[in-house]
């Protein structure tokens, strides 16, 4: 069964995805340990989309963990989803 990540900026869950690593900027990140993943959320118009982004250590991503940056604390906790019975 596949881990879903979730990550919690502060103790609240935030939606979020990863960059896609098509920039050359973006391959020398992950060489070098780090993955940006960017925070969703509502434009000032209402609109759903990418609001700002982080670098957060490969291994927190990975695995799970915290992580402590800017005055906030990241946190990516790996969960399994409930099973579907048919």
């Amino acid at each position: 069964m596949k881990h879903i990540p979730t990550l919690f900026i502060d103790g609240k869950e935030i939606p979020f995805e990863y960059e896609d690593g098509s920039i050359e900027g973006v391959r020398n990140d992950r060489l070098n340990g780090f993955q940006r993943v960017f925070i969703m959320g509502h434009s000032v118009n209402g609109r759903y989309c990418r609001v700002s982004s982080v670098c957060l250590p490969v291994g927190m991503i990975e695995l799970g963990g915290t992580c402590k940056m800017d005055g906030k604390e990241y946190k990516i906790r790996k969960y399994r989803p409930a099973r579907e019975w048919k």
